[in-house]
């Protein structure tokens, strides 16, 4: 509201034009963000600011192909610098362009002649394309190995700390994610992917009570061995950590083969536990407990 106060009081004043610009578009207002965007472009054609913030909001907005496209653009005007080409980059990857993405880090890597990348930020550039390349082949421990060596060399890497977040969370070390989110939300409290991020990790690590019915037919040859079976399940699951899961259900099972007009009863319970202790242990373990009537009493009586 202060932004589109200040822009309102004086439409002319660029820094307060440009942030509400930009502030629309980290909001999630895109279509408002664009109109912004355009008449500052039209009011001020030869700010590479403007083009620059531009791009940004069109990667955010998914838009990734004109996002592409105003970098390329942006990086015509001025060859030497590496900002550009770093952010097309990672836009690259958010599109699932891998190759491409993996050639644009490689120009900062090992930069031709004019481009202005100094040695930090060309180590940077091949370890942020190593450590993206080891999580797109699923090399999860490697790729949060070499993140947490980038995010040594560059700690305010907010790219590369989402990209940890992820990555751990793939390793099923939910407590690594919630720290690497939280860190994220600390550098930037308005990063909507991280707020989204964080949400979903709060929901995985819910208690719940679920409920479940199954049924299904076995064939058999010739209807000799045909038989359907039902089972219902009802119980409730919490986690320790974002790591550590606990669960427990009382089941019932009914088995009737088409041959036969009695029906098998069961009744019991299954308890389960699982966790994931390292990056590279996990384990996992179940019991379950079965009263069977065979002779198809009533549950109640065996």
């Amino acid at each position: 509201l202060r932004l589109r106060a200040a822009r309102e009081a004086d439409p002319e004043y660029f820094a307060a034009w440009l942030d509400l610009a930009e502030f629309l578009a980290i909001d999630g207002q895109y279509a408002e963000a664009d109109r912004e965007f355009a008449a500052l472009a039209a009011a001020f054609p030869e700010s590479r600011q403007i083009r620059l913030k531009q791009a940004r909001a069109l990667g955010w907005g998914r838009r990734f192909r004109e996002s592409l496209d105003a970098y390329t653009a942006l990086r015509a005007l001025n060859p030497a610098d590496p900002v550009p080409l770093l952010e097309q980059a990672r836009v690259a990857g958010w599109a699932k362009q891998r190759s491409d993405a993996a050639a644009l880090y490689d120009l900062i890597a090992s930069p031709a002649a004019g481009l202005r990348a100094p040695p930090a930020l060309q180590r940077a550039a091949r370890l942020e394309n190593q450590a993206k390349q080891q999580a797109w082949d699923r090399h999860w421990g490697r790729a949060a190995d070499t993140y947490e060596e980038l995010l040594e060399l560059t700690p305010g890497n907010q790219e590369a700390i989402f990209d940890h977040a992820q990555v751990r969370a793939a390793q099923g070390l939910g407590h690594l994610e919630r720290q690497a989110l939280a860190r994220l939300l600390d550098l930037d409290a308005n990063n909507r992917l991280a707020g989204k991020a964080l949400y979903r990790r709060d929901r995985r690590s819910a208690p719940l009570v679920f409920g479940q019915f199954e049924t299904y037919r076995e064939k058999g040859r010739d209807d000799l061995s045909s038989i359907r079976r039902f089972g219902t399940s009802v119980g409730g699951e919490f986690m320790h950590d974002d790591r550590f899961r606990v669960s427990a259900a009382w089941r019932t099972w009914r088995e009737k083969p088409d041959t036969r007009a009695v029906t098998s009863r069961a009744a019991g319970f299954t308890i389960a536990a699982e966790g994931v202790f390292t990056d590279w242990f996990a384990a996992s373990a179940d019991y379950t407990h079965k009263d069977a009537d065979d002779a198809g009493a009533n549950i109640a009586d065996t």
